[in-house]
């Protein structure tokens, strides 16, 4: 009886104190939340207790016990959070999801973000950051990267074409310009892509053509020019494509029908001319056609 009372002790004390979140990932999440104006107490519980794995909106690895996830816009969508992003979250080495869409946030995007090789998910949107998108090129493990609805400015990096995994790629309804960077080509594991309500300028690369796994391309309301390049019916995995709003010229590319698993074309609202192509009643799969 002794004995099993001793082993009871033990494990409580492992399960107390060994099996906690690391000490250094707490403090960094307290000083995230010391940056957030919560009058609802949304992140109350955050303090409470010396294990942060329990905390709302935190998920660490069973073995390690590093923090690998913060996820707090699934029960943040209140006026009364805001604030901005702490750079103490880049010291979070193996954190794989960080996901703060809708929070309310302000200033810049932490480059430091840039460092974190584990990250595969970046949810940012929907909120109110300014500045200059970082440079990702260290990020290989990133296959999710979610910047909409932002106010963020200047152009694409080029490093974005240095993201192997990246698949799902999302900066529309902010306030870039510049050119597309031809080189986006790059991003061979790229399904979606949506840069839409920007003030993108030049021609659409007939390089995009490369994305062969490529499901949605939403480019619209923006200031693109010249002609539809019809290379782009090689992407044969294309469900979804939006031009409209936008100053292109020329016609519709007759080898559009090629797209056979395309269901969404909008080319409205441009300049285009020319006669429809007879061809694109081939296109068995479409369900909305906008010119």
């Amino acid at each position: 009886m002794a004995k099993l009372l001793l082993l009871s002790v033990i494990t409580l004390f492992l399960l107390r104190f060994c099996c906690g979140c690391i000490e250094r990932e707490a403090h960094a999440l307290l000083i995230f939340k010391a940056g957030l104006t919560d009058s609802a107490g949304l992140l109350s519980a955050w303090g409470k207790g010396r294990d942060c794995c329990l905390w709302d909106g935190i998920s660490c690895d069973n073995t390690t016990h590093h923090v690998v996830g913060v996820n707090i816009t699934g029960f943040s969508h209140s006026p009364e959070m805001e604030g901005i992003i702490s750079e103490s979250l880049c010291t979070l080495t193996f954190v794989a999801t960080v996901n703060l869409s809708g929070i309310g946030f302000t200033g810049t995007i932490p480059h430091c973000f840039t460092k974190l090789s584990s990250l595969a998910l970046l949810d940012l949107s929907n909120n109110s950051l300014s500045g200059d998108i970082p440079p990702f090129s260290n990020s290989s493990s990133l296959t999710y990267l979610d910047l909409s609805w932002n106010l963020l400015t200047g152009s694409i990096p080029p490093c974005f074409t240095k993201l192997p995994s990246l698949a799902q790629l999302y900066l529309s309804h902010n306030s870039l310009s510049g050119n597309i960077p031809p080189s986006m080509s790059n991003l061979s594991s790229l399904t979606i892509l949506h840069l839409w309500h920007n003030g993108l300028t030049g021609s659409i690369p007939s390089s995009l053509s490369d994305l062969s796994s490529l499901t949605s391309l939403d480019l619209s309301y923006n200031k693109l020019t010249g002609s539809i390049p019809s290379p782009l019916s090689n992407i044969f995995s294309l469900s979804s494509l939006d031009f409209s709003f936008n100053k292109l010229t020329g016609s519709i590319p007759s080898s559009f029908s090629y797209l056979s698993s395309l269901t969404i074309l909008y080319l409205s609202n441009n300049q285009l001319t020319g006669s429809i192509p007879s061809s694109l009643s081939n296109l068995s799969s479409l369900t909305t056609l906008h010119l």
